[in-house]
């Protein structure tokens, strides 16, 4: 028997209007067994079913069995009935079929003839029919996202509308893009979608693909039909609502709300938590199983950190930043503001940094009358050389400036930030002229109209977004 959710699978590319060579390739890639697939397919094209019907019809469907021993010749069982399959009258049967076949042949070399002396042109017109029919179908069509790798291995995808939430594991990359009015993911090169865009009080929500060393997932909207959930290449859905998802070596987290329910579910491999009357749209999973949300319950709202709860909080910002197996976020009291870093409060200072799309913050807050910068889950005490020694850009009254192993890099109008794993860098620049670039390891490509602001690099791979005549591209290594 066929594995569900590799049979909703396919019915969901089904329905999208995938062809059978681009499920199978796909599911395939995704760590299904090519046999399981095309078994699973026969399954779902009708073939069981009209055996079944048959048997209702005058014809029986035969119950066949071959029973035998060794050095004697097998008996055929039909329906428990043995039947006697020794050939009879052969002597008589052959030598018939063979004058028919001759008479036959006979027959259609005189019939030729006779069609070549009118139409001398007939044997080549057959000959360019039979040609076209056995030119060889391409199975795997030709994706247009991809320009031709270079040499170097350097693949660029696009050209798109748009393209944003890049990410980039040892090679292995995910990003969301739009084309034509539809949205698309892009895994490792394989692309799924269309998907319809989702809009909540008129904007619209991106959809975000995580991927990992062993996992990835994403939730995607389908209209009418309402939202879905991908991970590892096994749908779920459709469901009423979804939020993100966010996976990990340890497994994948979302949370969902079933049609016809007003309660969200939090879901977390195999387990599951709620119900709840709201969760926000960002859940968090560590590679060591450690999770986050935060939710509403009686108009209050509450962080859920590895089943241990904080609040209730009458308001938090603009949500929840996860990091370290830690949540951070700002909230208004009295006429100030604060900071709270995992359970604890502290009261914010002008400075505060806070970017929720871009999972960067920087929060300047007062801690043991002590001035403290939390700059992604680094702190630090508030002095230029700290903080310097974890943002790596600073500004000055000529512009910005990139530090990157005590080296100054600049003088830039802007920068994207500065992506460092290990000896490697990369980060994404403006210069006076308007014009970006992207530096990797310090050299420049480019020039460019805009450089998204997500950039990654490591272990002789790396991968950024562009913008360049009206259109955005990805390019990765």
């Amino acid at each position: 028997m066929s594995d569900q959710r590799l049979i909703d699978t396919i019915k969901h590319k089904k329905s999208l209007g995938v062809g059978d060579q681009e499920i199978i390739k796909t599911l395939i890639g995704f760590g299904w067994r090519e046999e399981d697939i095309v078994i699973a397919m026969q399954g779902l094209t009708g073939t069981s079913t009209t055996l079944a019907s048959q048997n209702q019809s005058s014809i029986p469907t035969p119950l066949v069995s071959v029973e035998g021993k060794e050095n004697q010749q097998p008996q055929i069982i039909f329906n428990g009935k043995k039947i006697d399959d020794t050939p009879k009258k052969k002597s008589i049967l052959i030598p018939s079929i063979i004058v028919l076949i001759s008479l036959t042949l006979i027959a259609s070399v005189i019939l030729f003839s006779n069609i070549l002396k009118l139409n001398p042109d007939i044997f080549s017109t057959i000959t360019s029919l039979f040609a076209k029919k056995e030119q060889p179908v391409q199975t795997t069509p030709t994706n247009p996202d991809v320009v031709t790798p270079s040499p170097e291995g350097v693949r660029t995808y696009g050209p798109y509308d748009s393209a944003s939430k890049l990410m980039m594991v040892d090679g292995r990359f995910a990003f969301f893009y739009e084309k034509s009015g539809s949205q698309y993911i892009n895994l490792n090169g394989s692309i799924s979608g269309p998907y319809q865009r989702s809009e909540k009080k008129g904007i619209p929500r991106s959809l975000i693909p995580i991927i990992t060393k062993s996992n990835y997932g994403y939730s995607f909207y389908e209209g009418d039909k309402g939202w879905s959930v991908n991970i590892n290449g096994v749908i779920n859905g459709p469901f009423a609502g979804a939020t993100n998802v966010d996976c990990s070596q340890a497994g994948c987290i979302y949370a969902i709300k079933n049609k016809d329910d007003i309660y969200f579910n939090i879901h977390i491999n195999d387990k599951k938590l709620g119900p709840y009357i709201s969760i926000d749209n960002v859940v968090y999973i560590s590679d060591s199983g450690f999770y986050g949300f935060s939710y509403i319950s009686n108009s209050k709202k509450y962080v859920n950190m590895n089943g241990k709860v904080y609040g209730p909080y009458d308001n938090i910002g603009n949500g929840v930043m996860y990091k370290n197996e830690k949540f951070y976020f700002l909230y208004s009291e009295s006429g100030k503001q604060y900071v709270n870093i995992n359970g604890s409060s502290y009261e914010s200072m002008d400075s505060t940094v806070y970017d929720y799309q871009k999972s960067l913050f920087s929060f300047s807050y007062i801690k043991d009358s002590k001035k403290y910068v939390n700059i992604n889950g680094l702190e630090v005490l508030s002095n230029e050389k700290d903080e310097l020694a974890q943002n790596h850009v600073y500004r000055k009254d000529d512009g910005y400036h990139v530090n990157i192993n005590g080296q100054d890099k600049g003088i830039y109008v802007k920068t994207t930030p500065i992506y460092i794993e290990g000896n490697n860098y990369i980060f994404g620049y403006q210069t006076a002229s308007g014009q970006w670039y992207v530096n990797i390891n310090g050299s420049d490509k480019g020039p460019y109209q805009s450089v998204y602001y997500q950039l990654f690099v490591g272990n002789g791979h790396y991968g950024y977004i562009f913008q360049k005549d009206g259109t955005w591209n990805v390019e990765v290594k």
